[in-house]
């Protein structure tokens, strides 16, 4: 398992780390709010505003929710984590 703060190298911008998806974004925590729900749509392929934060608004780890969940989450996580 790779450490805290080492990117391996990956054609996915996430990694997986204990068992959650990962994506290094720049910037403090706070800023770093809309590109990671941004960053999550993308790898989704949903539209943003399906796309919420529940917990994190001030820290480096993220708790974020799609309603609607995208048909095909649970795979795509999967391979976004490097399960699959």
């Amino acid at each position: 398992m790779p450490g805290r703060d080492t990117v391996p190298p990956s054609p996915s911008p996430f990694w997986r780390y204990g068992g959650t998806a990962v994506r290094r974004i720049g910037g403090s925590a706070d800023r770093g709010n809309g590109a990671a729900l941004r960053a999550v749509a993308d790898a989704f392929g949903v539209p943003r505003r399906t796309v919420s934060q529940v917990t994190g608004a001030t820290s480096r780890g993220k708790v974020i929710a799609i309603d609607p969940a995208p048909v095909g989450a649970a795979g795509t996580l999967a391979t976004l984590r490097g399960d699959a």
